[in-house]
């Protein structure tokens, strides 16, 4: 990483987290694995320099908290916990309201609300987002209350089952953005709260249908997957840029397409090597042509 690409996160993370969050990453960088005490290391170099430094019981916290947004990668080498700062999901900040944008074209504004609280939060259990936020539901979505034929309901009746509707609704809206794969499983799991020897636990990664109830011990843990939904504003980005200069059937067909290649592709290594700009110089001479 250059040094302007670590600024550029480190703005990005003390706009999010505070002044302490942008001397962390600005110092510790990306390149390489560090220890805990590796890092408390190179912070205490800069003492002259950045307050975090005379603070040092905060890195801790600091760490646990862009861990949690995974914003931070974790391994196990030579007996102890390593950490590097990733610094490709820092710069997704920078695309957190096109992928609300988006997730509300297909999934509504629940959907986005969804993308929003774990973008807020981290990763979080099922449940957690369920409970938080089924009392909102209606002000997202409209909501038809079965009533029976004849039937008299009181005024906590109705309550009941418009929370009985709205929680059905959260969890069949959370499952869908799970099966198409906007959500997924954390592979880091939290209940291991020893950062100096995390465990092979902390790696494995096993998918499961979320458990709406909450869980003792072992819970799963979901989050966003952050490079599923970074493809999928890029696929965007050209159906849109296909419909400005060719058309709306042009888009629904790149759209189609795209749409069949998220099968036969893997959405962490299909890149677009050709820039816009090469594309449209192509388009223009086979018109001329």
């Amino acid at each position: 990483m250059t040094t302007e690409e670590i600024e550029l996160c480190a703005t990005l993370a003390g706009n999010y987290f505070g002044p302490d969050f942008k001397d962390f990453v600005s110092i510790v960088g990306g390149n390489d694995f560090l220890t805990l005490f590796h890092i408390r290391e190179r912070i205490t170099s800069y003492a002259n320099k950045v307050q975090l430094a005379h603070h040092l019981d905060r890195v801790e916290h600091i760490l646990k908290l862009l861990m949690k947004h995974r914003m931070v990668e974790a391994r196990t080498g030579n007996g102890a916990a390593q950490y590097r700062i990733a610094l490709r999901h820092i710069r997704i900040f920078m695309s957190f309201p096109r992928f609300k944008y988006h997730i509300e074209e297909i999934f509504g504004k629940l959907g986005s609300a969804i993308v929003e609280y774990l973008l807020e939060n981290g990763h979080c259990q099922a449940y957690q987002i369920v409970e938080e936020l089924t009392p909102f539901v209606p002000m997202y979505e409209e909501l038809t209350i079965p009533v029976p034929n004849d039937a008299v309901l009181t005024e906590e009746d109705i309550q009941r089952a418009q929370y009985q509707v709205s929680q059905e609704k959260t969890q069949h809206t959370f499952s869908l953005m799970v099966s198409n794969l906007f959500i997924k499983k954390e592979p880091i799991l939290v209940e291991n709260r020893n950062f100096q020897e995390p465990g092979d636990k902390r790696f494995e990664v096993k998918f499961k249908n979320p458990a709406f109830e909450k869980v003792e011990g072992n819970p799963d843990y979901w989050c966003l997957d952050i490079d599923r939904l970074g493809q999928f504003t890029k696929d965007q980005l050209l159906v849109d840029y296909t419909r400005h200069k060719c058309g709306a059937q042009a888009a629904a067909v790149i759209r189609n397409i795209l749409r069949l290649q998220e099968h036969t592709r893997g959405v962490l290594c299909y890149h677009y090597n050709d820039a816009f700009f090469k594309v449209d110089g192509v388009i223009l001479k086979s018109k001329n042509s």
